[in-house]
């Protein structure tokens, strides 16, 4: 049974006292370690799980992350009315206080583990900070980014299920051996394609080619990349197809196996499909997805949903598509990219954004509610008591309050800029700040680089040299203008 929630009421919380951001979920479920870089820009952007937790409940991340880097720890004094006329524009200064910056050092020790406590400054309870192995139980969890099986995070699920519905571009088809790759290359002729690796998250592993070749010109069947990922699990070639708009859809599995849908948002990406940020809508559907596209992803993620639970999935879950020019130039929709049976960042938006245009009494007479997985632990989707009061006034600050539209935007700083893309000012809250500029206070780093996106060669998942310097990504919540529906949409 399906029911779609009426838009902005996401389910509610129960009491709980552990958030898990283990957003190497994929790579744990393939059996695969990654990189100590990558773990630590998904570590920091996992933190942001954080602006979601009650007080005094615990965030575990896989690794350390320097408090300074986190100005949204700030945001309760703001709600109290301690930050002063400063709003928004203190938040990007916060390691120079020394009140959340310092706090957390025990998390810090270069340990495999470690603890420490985070505290607003002034309004409610510290939240506590674990870090390092052995993992926490996600079962037990109150909100985990993952509590899914493997199966269910693997490609195949989604593929499988969209061959049933004849939902899957034609040439689509799993690999795991040379001949087979051999033969879906030849499948699609001088088509450009896309493999993916069964276990990966946000675009990263993806490699791209046309023919027999990869985009750099070397031979797609002598990669070792490509041949590692044969003789881990496989690979899932897909034809590459112009996006003209991506779109996500909210769900959740119930304890009971029921399937409510919960909201649909853009999804922001880059050239090569890799994830950089969620729009969220005031009210509506997001504008440039067309009416009949709506009804087919709500419809398809109602189906991916039932398939889900009968695998044994509860609680969160979003299904990805897309628009895309078709053969004959005019506009065709897949509704099922992807299922990503977790957690995903849609949902952290949704939840910002809510608290943002949710009066304040609003607040006060909905945070008993909640949904529960079959462990009886809900899935925290709410930002509650001084968090949310002092999200509000920094939102109102940043001049954000008044948006139609919210963007939960994720970015690595580039040379060409550098941090400056992330401090704060009218219509821009940052969440996130690069941890490469002394001059906002952070953690010492070298200065930062041009991320040119994805090596079409490297090996899929692997990320960053782990001798790369401090972690330069961000995150920021912004104000973004409705896009303009052209005639040909």
């Amino acid at each position: 049974m399906s029911g779609e929630r009426p838009p902005g009421r996401e389910p509610r919380p129960t009491e709980g006292g552990l958030i898990v951001a283990n957003l190497d979920a994929e790579a744990r479920a393939a059996g695969r370690a990654l990189p100590e870089a990558l773990l630590a820009r998904l570590s920091a952007s996992g933190a942001l799980l954080g602006l979601l937790a009650r007080p005094g409940e615990t965030l575990w991340t896989p690794r350390a992350v320097p408090l300074a880097r986190l100005p949204w720890l700030r945001w309760p004094e703001l709600g109290s009315g301690a930050g002063g006329a400063g709003g928004a524009g203190e938040t990007g200064k916060t390691g120079k206080t020394g009140k959340t910056g310092k706090n957390c050092e025990a998390g810090e020790t270069g340990g495999s583990s470690g603890s420490g406590v985070a505290s607003g400054a002034g309004a409610g309870a510290p939240i506590a900070w674990r870090h390092g192995e052995p993992q926490p139980d996600v079962a037990r969890a109150r909100l985990a980014w993952c509590r899914s099986s493997p199966a269910c995070l693997s490609r195949r699920f989604a593929h499988e299920l969209a061959l049933e519905d004849g939902l899957a571009h034609a040439g689509a088809c799993l690999l795991s051996t040379p001949r087979a790759l051999a033969a879906g290359l030849a499948g699609l002729g001088d088509r450009p394609w896309v493999l993916k690796p069964l276990f990966s998250a946000a675009g990263r592993g993806l490699l791209f080619g046309r023919g027999e070749r990869l985009a750099d010109g070397r031979p797609a069947a002598g990669s070792r990349a490509v041949l590692r990922q044969l003789a881990s699990g496989g690979l899932l070639l897909e034809p590459w197809v112009e996006r003209l708009g991506d779109f996500g859809l909210r769900a959740e599995v119930r304890a009971d196996g029921s399937v409510a849908l919960l909201g649909l948002h853009g999804l922001e990406v880059d050239a090569r499909g890799g994830f950089r940020g969620v729009l969220v809508e005031r009210a509506g559907d997001p504008p440039d997805l067309l009416p009949h596209e709506a009804r087919a992803l709500r419809e398809v993620a109602s189906r991916a949903g039932a398939r889900l639970a009968a695998a044994g999935h509860r609680g969160p879950f979003a299904v990805d598509a897309y628009a895309y020019r078709a053969a004959g130039g005019g506009r065709a929709f897949q509704p099922l990219g992807e299922i990503n049976a977790r957690l995903s960042f849609g949902f952290v938006a949704a939840a910002l954004a809510e608290c943002v245009w949710r009066a304040p009494q609003e607040a006060a007479g909905t945070q008993a509610a909640g949904t529960q997985d079959a462990g009886g632990h809900a899935t925290e989707l709410h930002v509650a008591g001084a968090q949310a009061a002092g999200l509000r006034a920094a939102a109102r600050a940043a001049g954000l309050a008044g948006a139609s539209r919210l963007a939960l935007r994720f970015g690595r700083a580039s040379a060409g800029d550098g941090p400056s893309g992330v401090r704060a000012r009218r219509g821009l809250l940052p969440l996130l700040l690069p941890g490469v500029d002394p001059a906002l206070g952070l953690e010492p780093g070298t200065s930062a680089r041009s991320d040119p996106g994805p090596d079409p060669g490297a090996d899929p998942g692997a990320g960053p040299d782990p001798g790369e310097p401090a972690d330069d990504s961000w995150a920021v919540l912004a104000a973004v203008a409705p896009p303009q529906r052209s005639a040909s949409t």
